[in-house]
């Protein structure tokens, strides 16, 4: 048996449901799973358990109980009588069960419970406390042989957390907040359970930390995190009592829980829909590894060896298991049926992402092959975007041997649409590192340094790849328009050359053209060049090319010319709006080609 105590050192971090919630994964695994509730002060569990009133009502007898019976000598009860039989879903092949801590909030109760005298009971001369209790774990396993025994444990500083944790747990989940009395409290509890005296035999309870209730707003996560890891892991005054943690485990606080707790595990809700079942599957995953993967194996290797004959019902019996359990081994085969049945997109790339969250570092060939094919720019308000996590196409793709160019590109582009310009620089920076003849990066990362005004440094990296930027039309005109950005340097000569003007105007970057002219001191024709651009755009009634054209003859002093020009074709009205958008550079205000073309 494996005992599990769940701890929190303030009230209110979701402790009882947290325990409750991995009851019921347990039990879905098919485990044998016992719930006591230690915490007689508050006792909470049986609410969180046993949601109907009627149901609860029944309980009689509880933990209280057992303990009033030992300390007054009378016949102890059988533990049968004290448990509660939980209902699980259809299909649970497990069993649930809960020894409440009593009849609570009856009058009898509380007055048993003002009958202990904890201190003599743990700390006087006969200490038969710190027995009873052991013998209490000894009994369960005699008497109920549960594969999990969970523990509620009590809030702060007592006693009764004291045995919870220190005299009967294998592991401890430590629920925490960010706030700083929580953080103090829970790191000085902590610290003395690394060495606590032991039962003899039990080696030291590993500690999970959890940090809960923490709102989704990554942008501040990962600092709350950080800061909470280093201040968990300050030195001590005695250094043997310093903690070590590598991470901590987040609960998201979940908006749908102030309308009334309930059990996340098995129900309707599936992670995509609930940031705090995901959560809650992470924390299992954790504390319950090696659980999971002899639990789920056998029937991975059977859904496998079916994919040939029935293909959909053997993704369909993995994608289950993946998701509801949380099982590593089944998102690693998921995503290799993905790839075998061609499947891509959003739902490659959640599996591939719920595989990264296990950070093995033998499954990054697999993950970078998954984003290499599935992974496409991704858009600030685009609702069938919104599960694509940009930290874990990061992460994949700057640890890859050979990271992919186009990968790079839609990354750096996702980056830009949510306003996180120096990563996408980052990411182009790397990639022009890894692919320098890679025409695709090179232009990216001219337009990111145009963005950001990194002119310096565009124009030197032109400079070591000049013959390469001057026979290529898109390497040209990313160049020429960092430099046309710059208002304060004098153009480069090779960009004023003829040869260079007549790539780009061969490539039809004629906006470009038209502006080189105009810097390099050649007013006059690239006067010219614009009003016959713009008589071409009027003539064809292209919006676009109206503004654009527009705007040039506009920056060479000729704005009369262009009122005119537009007059002679379009009525008043439409003239003025045509004027409007190139005066404030507002192209979103023109009319539409369709409409232009009709006139």
């Amino acid at each position: 048996m494996e005992t599990i105590t769940f701890y929190s050192y303030k009230g209110g971090v979701g402790r009882t449901l947290a325990l409750a919630n991995v009851g019921h994964y347990l039990a879905l695994l098919g485990k044998r799973v016992l719930a006591l509730d230690f915490d007689l002060e508050a006792p909470g569990l049986h609410y969180k358990l046993i949601p109907e009133i009627a149901e609860r009502r029944r309980i009689k007898f509880g933990l209280i109980d057992y303990i009033d019976d030992l300390l007054n000598n009378r016949p102890i009860q059988s533990l049968s009588d004290l448990v509660v039989n939980i209902p699980l879903l259809k299909g649970a092949e497990g069993q649930l069960h809960l020894i409440p801590a009593g009849n609570a909030p009856s009058p009898s109760y509380w007055t048993k419970l003002s009958g202990f005298d904890w201190q003599q009971l743990l700390y006087g001369g006969s200490a038969e406390g710190a027995l009873l209790f052991i013998e209490l774990k000894e009994r369960i396993i005699r008497d109920l042989n549960p594969d999990f025994l969970l523990i509620d444990a009590r809030t702060g500083i007592t006693e009764t957390g004291g045995i919870a944790t220190t005299l009967l747990a294998d592991k401890i989940v430590c629920l925490l907040t960010p706030m700083q009395e929580n953080l103090e409290g829970a790191r000085s509890v902590l610290r003395a359970l690394l060495n606590s005296p032991r039962p003899p035999g039990m080696p030291p309870a590993e500690i999970y930390p959890v940090l809960s209730r923490l709102s989704a707003d990554a942008a501040t996560e990962k600092t709350i995190v950080s800061q909470t890891l280093n201040f968990l892991n300050e030195p001590a005054l005695e250094l043997e009592y310093t903690l070590s943690f590598d991470d901590l485990t987040i609960l998201h606080s979940d908006s749908d829980l102030l309308r009334g707790e309930r059990i996340l595990v098995g129900g309707s809700s599936t992670p995509e829909k609930s940031q705090l079942l995901q959560d809650y599957l992470g924390l299992f995953s954790k504390i319950s590894y090696e659980t999971i993967r002899s639990s789920t194996a056998p029937i991975i290797e059977r859904a496998l060896r079916n994919i040939i004959d029935f293909p959909d019902q053997s993704q369909k019996e993995i994608e289950n298991l993946a998701y509801s359990f949380n099982a590593p081994e089944a998102f690693r085969e998921l995503v290799k049926v993905y790839r075998l049945r061609n499947v891509s997109g959003e739902q490659m790339l959640s599996a591939a992402y719920r595989l990264w969250l296990f950070r093995q570092e033998s499954d990054l060939s697999l993950l970078n092959s998954c984003i290499a094919s599935s992974f496409r720019e991704v858009y600030r308000w685009s609702s069938k975007d919104r599960n694509v996590n940009l930290d874990f196409i990061e992460d994949v793709w700057m640890r890859a041997d050979n990271p992919s160019t186009k990968v790079a590109i839609d990354l750096a582009k996702s980056f830009n649409n949510f306003d996180e310009k120096e990563r996408a620089l980052e990411i182009l920076r790397k990639a022009f590192v890894a692919h320098e003849s890679d025409d695709a990066v090179f232009v990216q990362l001219l337009k990111q340094m145009t963005m950001l005004e990194k002119f310096q440094e565009g124009r030197s990296l032109v400079d070591n790849n000049l013959d390469k930027v001057l026979s290529s039309p898109s390497l040209l005109t990313a160049w020429a328009k960092l430099e046309l950005k710059n208002p304060d340097g004098e153009l480069p000569p090779p960009l004023t050359k003829a040869d260079a003007l007549y790539v780009l105007e061969e490539a039809g970057e004629i906006e470009t053209f038209v502006r080189l002219l105009s810097r390099s001191g050649r007013a006059v024709e690239a006067r010219a060049r614009a009003e016959a651009l713009l008589m071409r755009a009027i003539t064809t009634g292209n919006a676009e090319a109206i503004f654009e054209s527009g705007k040039l003859l506009s920056e060479n002093g000729r704005a009369s010319e262009l009122s005119m020009m537009l007059r002679r074709r379009f009525d008043e009205l439409t003239s003025r709006r045509i004027e409007n958008a190139i005066f404030s550079d507002e192209e979103h205000v023109m009319p539409s080609s369709y409409d232009l073309r009709d006139r």
